[in-house]
């Protein structure tokens, strides 16, 4: 599923000890805090886009503990989910009517409202998608030559209208905050077009469930 897509795809980095000679923004001083940031996260809001085989996945989710919020584009196929209290919901569109071999016309009553999924199919719906096991499981690794270098590699810049520090050297485009706490903003690896955008760590709005008026049974 997802989250192992993502675990694949090699996108937070391992940790590793700093060098006392590390420029004050080397890889070796910039890559562990990062990871130190990022691992004490409640929340975060992840965008973009991930090879998972021979497919281009593309995600939009927000997430603050085990709650899950957003869409999961798959096989040219998206969808809204969400995960909340240990139970899983689908947002019903033309998409979901289509994949569940409903009608078309079902639409009229359903579209907009969405179904609640049994426990037995949670995991097959989301995985073990959360922000402990994404902080977890994304703990994967840069080349050493990358994580212990102590040069100045990561350069000041800004991203999304904020400060900055930008590392990019083959492959991978890393822009970390370069004010405050050292949260990791953009990631992307050339050799297999994954990107992802990251934003409000630790500032996602509380994760609820649809009101009862908008959960139907098929």
């Amino acid at each position: 599923m997802i989250v192992s897509t993502l675990a694949a795809a090699g996108l937070l980095t391992a940790a590793c000890g700093a060098s006392p000679a590390a420029n004050p923004d080397s890889a070796a001083k910039v890559v562990p805090a990062m990871q130190a940031a990022v691992k004490s996260a409640t929340s975060v809001h992840i965008s973009g886009s991930v090879k998972d085989g021979s497919k281009q996945d593309i995600i939009d989710m927000s997430f603050q503990g085990n709650n899950v919020s957003g869409t999961v584009s798959q096989g040219g196929q998206a969808y809204t989910i969400m995960l909340v209290a240990d139970k899983a919901y689908v947002k019903i569109d033309p998409a979901f009517l289509k994949a569940a071999n409903l009608p078309a016309s079902d639409c009229t009553s359903m579209c907009g409202k969405y179904v609640a999924v049994p426990g037995s199919q949670i995991s097959q719906l989301t995985g073990s998608l959360s922000l402990a096991s994404i902080t977890s499981q994304f703990v994967s690794s840069l080349p050493s030559s990358v994580r212990d270098d102590t040069a100045d590699v990561f350069q000041k810049s800004t991203f999304d209208g904020q400060n900055a520090l930008k590392f990019a050297q083959g492959r991978y485009t890393i822009d970390v905050a370069g004010t405050g706490t050292p949260y990791l903003l953009y990631i992307s690896d050339s050799s297999n077009g994954n990107n992802l955008t990251f934003s409000q760590w630790n500032a996602v709005p509380p994760l609820t469930p649809p009101p009862a008026s908008e959960i139907i049974t098929i």
